[in-house]
């Protein structure tokens, strides 16, 4: 199993070994039928917001984790996501790292279609998907495409 080692900064990090999941065999197919059913559906707090979106692509992969169950029904609007995020020491970035802390985060070069990546998206972080070249995030009005030069953060979603 992969271990976790001192980040770049020195802080020490858990030392638990990463998840190792493995993608299902039809992961392509799943993650572009998501990516299609969710194009034009609503952003919606608790429903439909970037941390479902990331939950449901895992699921697409192949990957059952629900990484955001503690947070199930416990948020319905802006006000209660918001003061869940400024709960966590860097915000929504913290939160991130906290959710996806038993997978590998990579370099943002190494970033593959499935993954999960933290991106910077005009004053906002949020999280989607990656497809490739871009990030898959939810706007208001659907998904919408992030190049993914924007990432902050990526983390390996079963990878070998």
């Amino acid at each position: 199993m992969h271990k976790r080692s001192k980040s770049k900064k020195g802080e020490p990090e858990n030392t638990k070994p990463f998840k190792r999941v493995k993608r299902g065999p039809d992961w392509e197919r799943g993650l572009n039928s998501l990516i299609d059913s969710k194009r034009k559906t609503k952003f919606k707090w608790g429903q439909h917001d970037c941390f479902t979106f990331a939950v449901e692509a895992m699921r697409s992969i192949g990957v059952d984790h629900d990484v955001i169950k503690d947070f199930r029904g416990k948020y319905k609007t802006t006000k209660e996501a918001s003061k869940i995020i400024a709960s966590y020491k860097d915000g929504m970035k913290g939160l991130a790292h906290s959710l996806l802390k038993d997978y590998p985060q990579l370099r943002l070069q190494s970033a593959k279609r499935g993954d999960i990546v933290l991106v910077q998206w005009g004053k906002k972080q949020v999280m989607g998907v990656c497809v490739g070249a871009s990030v898959a995030c939810l706007g208001p009005d659907g998904l919408e495409f992030v190049s993914l030069k924007h990432a902050i953060t990526v983390w390996g979603i079963g990878h070998k």
